[in-house]
């Protein structure tokens, strides 16, 4: 399964109420949510964005055509630019270890809470019932 149909299968507002999550883990989610939004809008718009000029339009509207001939010039000549990404890498790295020490945080949270639910229930399956109970009143 991609990323990208992960992301979208999560319901988003079930899992921050379901897991009674902290807030800092809850606006790191949130925050990561309007990120990959917005990764995927930038990323559509760009593939959908035409990328190839039409000079033979150009040179038959403008009357400049030494313009056109340069700009065509440059635009042949351009060469995408690599850039390095491994500072990225690094921060999504870190921000990777502490969602992952926020959630086992979580975890250990939820586990308590659930040991003291079970001793919870278990405290009222052996209470006696209501009918058991005997009420002494005393008169001054």
């Amino acid at each position: 399964m991609s990323s990208r149909s992960a992301v979208a299968k999560i319901d988003w507002g079930k899992l921050t109420m379901a897991l009674s999550l902290t807030p800092q883990t809850t606006a790191a989610l949130t925050s990561f949510r309007k990120r990959n939004v917005d990764a995927h809008t930038k990323r559509n718009a760009l593939n959908a964005a035409r990328k190839d000029v039409d000079f033979a339009y150009y040179r038959s509207v403008l009357k400049n055509q030494a313009i056109i001939d340069e700009i065509e010039k440059a635009a042949k000549a351009f060469k995408p630019v690599t850039y390095d990404v491994s500072t990225m890498l690094k921060s999504i790295e870190t921000f990777e270890k502490e969602a992952i020490r926020n959630a086992e945080d979580t975890e250990k949270k939820i586990s308590e809470q659930l040991v003291d639910l079970e001793a919870t229930i278990k405290n009222i399956d052996q209470a006696r019932a209501p009918d058991d109970l005997s009420v002494f009143i005393l008169s001054l």
